[in-house]
């Protein structure tokens, strides 16, 4: 190492250290998306990274994954939903720490017109499984073991509480709106529902008033006409 490259190691180490001091003693004073801005600006700004963000895996095995922080050439991003496939992310989801020193840009078609050569990412865990990660994308070659993804790993550690909590309030979110969905297409289809069930009992009723009626024949219209009550309560309770 010549004697540039060991000053900027030196002087991102102490930026660094600094950094993590600040974001553990504001943790209990942060709101969860502040603190995960907090996060991604300043690796961001450590790292020299265009592109740093967190995201979470919106199902398992993980395909697509939602964005919930990011920091993209000097500024916040909107949440936002991606697909893994033939992404460097994919990587991290086997649930170690991954490194890409250089030529992100051609290893991956995704990447093409981006001008990313490196890439750092760590997984965010929960009980052991990896839920989510930090990425990291710079235009700047990045040693293989090195400061740097020191850096992100222990950011990591410090948010993967922060992301477990987004995580699951999206999931309650996601099957609330299912319900409501649900419910939305119970109320459009009862009228019709009701409709069809007053017709059958009307039938019911006619065939039962006709005579002779044999015994096989009425047990038909028995039966339909009692289905046709269960359903009719049924449509009520929903």
């Amino acid at each position: 190492m010549n004697n540039t490259s060991a000053k900027y190691g030196n002087a991102l180490a102490e930026e660094g250290i600094d950094f993590l001091a600040s974001i553990f003693q504001q943790t209990a004073f942060k709101t969860t998306q502040d603190l995960l801005d907090d996060i991604v600006r300043g690796l961001g700004t450590l790292l020299s990274a265009e592109t740093v963000f967190v995201a979470y895996a919106l199902r398992f095995p993980p395909r697509t994954v939602r964005g919930v922080a990011s920091w993209k050439n000097g500024e916040f991003g909107e949440a936002w939903e991606y697909d893994l496939e033939s992404n460097p992310c994919q990587l991290v989801y086997r649930g170690e720490p991954v490194v890409i020193p250089c030529d992100v840009w051609s290893k991956y078609h995704k990447k093409r017109e981006s001008g990313y050569e490196s890439f750092i990412g760590v997984p965010l865990k929960k009980n052991g499984a990896t839920i989510g990660h930090i990425a990291a994308y710079s235009s700047l070659e990045v040693p293989s073991n090195s400061f740097q993804m020191g850096l992100v790993r222990l950011c990591g550690y410090c948010i993967e509480r922060e992301v477990t909590y987004v995580h699951e309030k999206d999931n309650v979110e996601r099957l609330e709106e299912r319900r409501n969905e649900q419910v939305k297409n119970i109320e459009s289809i009862r009228p019709k529902a009701t409709k069809i069930l007053d017709s059958i009992s009307m039938h019911c009723s006619r065939l039962s008033d006709q005579a002779p009626v044999g015994l096989e024949h009425r047990t038909l219209v028995n039966e339909i006409d009692t289905a046709s009550k269960a359903l009719r309560a049924l449509l009520l309770e929903l």
